[in-house]
């Protein structure tokens, strides 16, 4: 969020190889960092990746709940990804 997403790319990258499987929220914000970029075929290669890893549980609460915070929303329909 703070522009800098050449470090978020590294970070969250970083963040993968140190998590024990993959993880939904890693890969949704790669994908935004990439799109950031202008490297399409990355950012849907994460948003699919997230896609397919599923919501988690606390990001289906809040959006029930209507709190549709940065943090917590699915990948980004500008993706072209729309969840199941």
């Amino acid at each position: 969020m703070m522009g800098d997403y050449e470090g978020a790319v590294k970070d969250l990258t970083e963040a993968l190889r140190c998590k024990s499987g993959p993880d939904y929220e890693c890969f949704k914000h790669r994908a935004y960092a990439h799109f950031k970029l202008g490297l399409e075929i990355e950012a849907h290669q994460d948003a699919k990746m997230a896609n397919q890893l599923g919501v988690p549980d606390y990001v289906q609460k809040c959006m029930a709940r209507g709190e549709m915070c940065l943090g917590f929303l699915p990948v980004p329909e500008f993706l072209g990804y729309k969840l199941t």
